[in-house]
Formats: C-alpha cells, sequence, structure tokens
C-alpha cells in the first residue's frame, strides 16, 4: 500500500484535581509526534472459488509490529495472520457469498485500515475414488467416480460413471460441475501368484519315499513350511502359498502300495523224466513263462515266480534237485538147459 503520514496528538489542558469537570474546552490538539502508515488494509479484487478448493494466500506480506484481524473465521487457515489460505465447502446447489474484512492496526498504535473482499464459492461436491486397490488373481476393481457430475474422463480415455480394471498402475479420473474440476487416482495393484501344479496322485511302493515340489516357499498340511515335501506316509497333502491378502492352494494324494507276499512249494527233487507240480499262494508269473498258482515240471532246477503289485514287485524262487536212478549191472547173456540152476 501507499505510505501514509499522520501526525496526531491530544493534550489535556484541565488543571483542575478534583471534581468531573472536563470538556472539549479542555482539550487541544497539537502536533506532538509523527506516524508513518507503510501498509494499509489490502484484500485485492473479489473472488470466485470452487467449494473446497483452497485459494492461495489473501491479503497482504507480514511487517513486524502490525496486527491483522479478518472476520468471518469461517473458511480461514488464521484470521490473526497478514496471508492466510482461504477455503470453503460448498456442496449445492446454489453459490455462496460470503464477505471478508481485513483491520491491519499499523505498528500497534490504534492507526486501523480496513478493506473487504467478496468471495463467491460455486458448489462442488467432494471427489475421491477411494483407497488404492490389491487385487488377487481374478478379481477385478470397479472404480466410481459417484453421481451429479456433467463430466468424467477417466485416465485410460474412457468416460462413465465406473470403470473397471484388473491392471496395475495408478488409474484416476477427472470430474467437472460447471467452471468446477476436481481430480483424484487410486494405484492398482494385481498379485501374481505362481501355479503349484502338484500331482493328483502319486504312488510309491513300501519302503520308498515322495518328494512333492510345491515351487514357491507356502504351508504344507503337516505344518511344515517350504517349497518341498518329502514323506513316505500315505495321505492326502495340501499346500498354500499367500502373498498379501491373495492365497492359492493345490493337492496331491499319496498311495503307498505293498509288496506282493507269497510263497512257493515244490519237492525238493524229482527223479529224471518224472513230472513234479510246483504251487504259488499267489496267481504269478513263472520264469517258464506261464502265469498262475501251477505249474507241472519235468525237470530239475531252479523255478522263479514274479508277482506285481501297481509297479511294486516281489521275486521269489525254488531249487528242485534230482534224484539219481539206481546202477543195475547185468552179466553178458548166457546159455542154460531146463531144471539147469543159474546164478545171476
Amino acid at each position: 500500500g501507499s505510505t501514509i503520514t499522520l501526525e496526531v496528538c491530544i493534550v489535556n489542558t484541565q488543571r483542575l484535581s478534583v471534581g468531573k469537570d472536563f470538556g472539549l474546552d479542555d482539550i487541544s490538539l497539537t502536533a506532538c509526534h509523527t506516524y508513518t502508515l507503510t501498509q494499509t488494509a489490502a484484500l485485492g479484487e473479489d473472488l470466485t472459488i470452487c467449494g473446497g478448493e483452497a485459494t492461495n494466500s489473501i491479503g497482504l506480506a507480514p511487517l513486524p509490529g502490525y496486527q491483522y484481524n479478518r472476520t468471518p473465521a469461517e473458511g480461514l487457515s488464521s484470521t490473526s495472520i497478514a496471508n492466510p489460505v482461504y477455503s470453503l465447502v460448498n456442496t449445492g446447489p446454489d453459490a455462496i457469498t460470503e464477505q471478508l474484512v481485513l483491520s491491519v492496526d499499523s505498528a500497534g498504535v490504534g492507526c486501523v485500515t480496513t478493506d473487504t473482499l467478496l468471495v463467491t464459492v460455486l458448489p462442488m461436491q467432494p471427489f475421491a475414488l477411494g483407497d488404492d486397490v490389491t487385487l488377487c488373481p481374478g478379481e477385478s476393481a470397479t472404480l466410481d467416480a459417484g453421481p451429479g457430475w456433467e463430466s468424467i474422463v477417466w485416465t485410460n480415455g474412457s468416460f462413465g460413471q465406473t470403470l473397471t480394471t484388473a491392471v496395475s498402475g495408478a488409474v484416476g479420473a477427472t470430474v467437472a460441475l460447471g467452471p468446477c474440476t476436481a481430480n483424484d487416482e487410486v494405484v492398482i495393484t494385481a498379485i501374481a501368484l505362481p501355479a503349484l501344479n502338484l500331482p493328483d496322485t502319486v504312488m510309491i511302493c513300501e519302503g520308498e519315499i515322495a518328494t512333492f515340489d510345491a515351487v514357491a516357499g507356502g504351508q504344507w498340511s503337516t505344518g511344515w513350511t517350504g517349497a518341498q515335501l518329502i514323506t513316505g506316509t500315505a495321505g492326502t497333502y495340501s499346500f498354500t502359498y499367500s502373498q498379501g491378502d491373495c492365497s492359492t492352494s493345490d493337492a496331491s494324494t499319496l498311495i503307498v502300495w505293498d509288496y506282493p507276499a507269497f510263497t512257493l512249494s515244490g519237492p525238493e527233487a524229482i527223479c529224471a523224466g518224472a513230472e513234479a507240480i510246483l504251487t504259488s499262494t499267489l496267481p504269478v508269473v513263472w520264469t517258464t513263462g506261464e502265469t498262475g498258482t501251477s505249474i507241472t515240471i519235468t525237470a530239475s532246477g531252479y523255478y522263479g515266480a514274479t508277482s506285481d503289485n501297481n509297479g511294486c514287485t516281489t521275486l521269489e524262487g525254488i531249487d528242485i534237485g534230482t534224484i539219481p536212478l539206481p546202477q543195475v549191472n547185468l552179466p553178458a547173456d548166457i546159455t542154460f538147459c531146463d531144471s539147469e540152476p543159474v546164478q545171476v
């Protein structure tokens, strides 16, 4: 503001020490002190803002020793500083006009200047798309800008009150109501979970172990944590992998087959050229190529048999010995007469 110089002094010329006689004739004005006003109240041009919009600072650069007072307090960041920020919510439907008054006491000597400012606050609804969103596989997020806007433009160029997406990244919208606009954005985070692909069924033989590999570390139904589970006990094992609020699960069944238990029986030995029967307590495949629970043999030797239970194979065998024939040594042919004794 401009610099204004004032010379003001009020002198009491009353000399009586008692009584109540004090009139205009007891006052005289004389130049006794000079005050220089280097800052006067100045609010600038009237303003039009949108509801909820914060203005730049309104007023003056503060000077030391000066006192500032603003009314009314509603909407002001402070009533006692030189340049507060003004913001007033107006959800409509009509505009609101406020008169702001600034009083400046120059250096605290009672030399007060004032100025007024009209602020028109246009109706504008608060606008927010909400919190950031985390999506699990297969999920999508529907963002809603809300009703009542004259226009809505999303950052991907689409229009409309809602936008559905399943892609990671920032998604925002700009809304307009008359000359007023607002914008907001949310961050979409789409969680990618690994494919577990556990086999439906694993089969092993008794005494063997199986290794389940879930690729990523997680929690097994046994309580074990980690990517792998090693076990030889039959049962169904489930696995869960979690990341944030997202999780995926898979399961596999372990079947443990017993080895077949059977015995072979037969004679310990047979005579040459004789027949014998070998038997088994289970149907088997004999080393002769025959199948069943028994075979007929005509020679001594080793006879084996196998039995299979879903890949778990048992081999048994039996040795059949040979019974030697007695040796018979007869003399050469002889000739003898009837009724003549002969010794053989």
